[in-house]
């Protein structure tokens, strides 16, 4: 990786203005074994979700980079010195991704034409513009988000995690989970039980919001070393056994302090 890619890139941030340099940190190359080994064999791991991270992701195509080449230099630049976010750990894609037929899993089948999925995170968890920067540029009719790091407010969500794909996973979740027993925020058939589906209960005023849009604020606005870490917390509705589509639950989880680092590569240019 040294010769063929790292080399290129620390003589590209070599080159560039020292406004620009302090924008971009190159992480030291690490070896390791196993991505086992790499977590500390089991010593640490991530907790999923979060109302209060402003993150968001984007699959850049490869063949949209290799034809728009400049566009893709000037996003990329533009998210580098915007002041309001920052492109946390992003990914390089490609290789064996490529050879799965698009229709083969569940995943957006943009994914399988990617070459990066860039993840950008707002500073303020009221305010997506810094993100948006990318989805104006990398729209939904050109690729998608990565649904692993999506925005838990993602405009336009179906389209832009699911893809092609969104149509048939829904006809299968009508087929094997009618009840909507699975349901979770944005997953395949998502519903909110508070306004779209009904439910029964002996207390419905209990029933949390599905949506992390109406969960406390706790901070306005913050960057990602200010955030508390915080043990999971699940509130539950009242069992109604008489109603097997009362089983909903609502988990709220934050992520704990995160060090970000942010790695820029133009090597394909």
């Amino acid at each position: 990786a040294k010769a063929t890619l790292r080399n290129d890139v620390e003589e590209w941030i070599a080159s560039r203005s020292s406004l620009e340099q302090s924008r971009i940190y190159l992480e030291p190359s690490i070896t390791y074994n196993s991505y086992w080994e790499a977590r500390g064999f089991g010593a640490s791991t991530d907790l999923t979700g979060s109302s209060e991270l402003n993150l968001a992701s984007r699959l850049v195509p490869r063949d949209w980079v290799m034809e728009n080449k400049e566009a893709a230099k000037s996003i990329l630049r533009d998210l580098v010195l915007n002041t309001n976010g920052v492109v946390v750990t992003s990914y390089l894609l490609g290789g064996a991704i490529a050879d799965v037929p698009e229709n083969a899993t569940a995943i957006n089948p943009a994914m399988r034409k990617a070459i990066w999925s860039v993840h950008t995170y707002d500073y303020d968890r009221l305010d997506d513009s810094y993100s948006q920067m990318l989805r104006d540029v990398v729209t939904n009719d050109i690729s998608g988000a990565c649904y692993n790091h999506a925005s838990y407010k993602e405009p336009d969500w179906v389209t832009s995690f699911w893809g092609d794909n969104a149509q048939r996973l829904e006809e299968l979740a009508r087929i094997y989970d009618p009840q909507k027993r699975l349901n979770c925020w944005h997953c395949i058939g998502f519903v909110d039980p508070k306004k779209e589906f009904s439910m029964p209960s002996a207390n419905p005023s209990i029933l949390p919001s599905m949506s992390p849009s109406s969960l406390p604020m706790r901070h306005p606005s913050v960057g990602p070393s200010l955030l508390a870490s915080e043990e999971p917390t699940v509130v539950k509705p009242v069992d109604d056994s008489s109603s097997s589509s009362n089983s909903f639950y609502w988990a709220r989880t934050s992520f704990p302090p995160l060090i970000i680092s942010v790695v820029v590569s133009f090597g394909i240019f």
